[in-house]
């Protein structure tokens, strides 16, 4: 007898300054964690995912896709998380997919929105990448 795998997915929102990564499955968030970054320091991206993961007896080849918010939001954290999935979409080979959240969401309305994003990222034929909302256009200035 045949049994259905079973997918699992992990949701990054870092934009706001709740940060959060879900992993989910049957839709369903199986684990949270949130963290707040402290000023002038490194966001603790990887090693909450690895928390993340530990905490689920998964390794990251286990994840089947990753959903992302993508912005809009200030310039280096957008590009900060949008690296982080951008690689680990090409080096585990699955799919990612971004979702554009303009305000901070209470957790229900956040979650219809991501499973929203996971019915869409199983319906994808090929691996994309991910490309950044910025709240507003680049603001350069001649130095003298």
């Amino acid at each position: 007898m045949q049994t259905k795998s079973v997918k699992t997915y992990i949701y990054f929102n870092t934009l706001f300054p709740r940060k959060k990564i879900w992993l989910i499955r049957e839709n369903k968030i199986i684990q949270r964690v949130y963290f707040r970054s402290k000023k002038n320091r490194e966001e603790p991206i990887l090693f909450c995912l690895d928390k993340i993961l530990k905490k689920s007896n998964l390794k990251i080849e286990n994840i089947s896709a990753i959903i992302v918010n993508k912005g809009p939001g200030h310039f280096t954290s957008v590009r900060k998380i949008l690296i982080v999935v951008n690689i680990l979409s090409w080096y585990i080979d699955i799919p990612a997919f971004g979702i554009v959240l303009k305000e901070e969401l209470d957790e229900e309305q956040e979650k219809k929105l991501v499973n929203k994003a996971i019915n869409q990222v199983n319906k994808l034929k090929t691996k994309q990448m991910i490309l950044p909302v910025y709240l507003k256009g680049a603001d350069i200035k001649k130095s003298n």
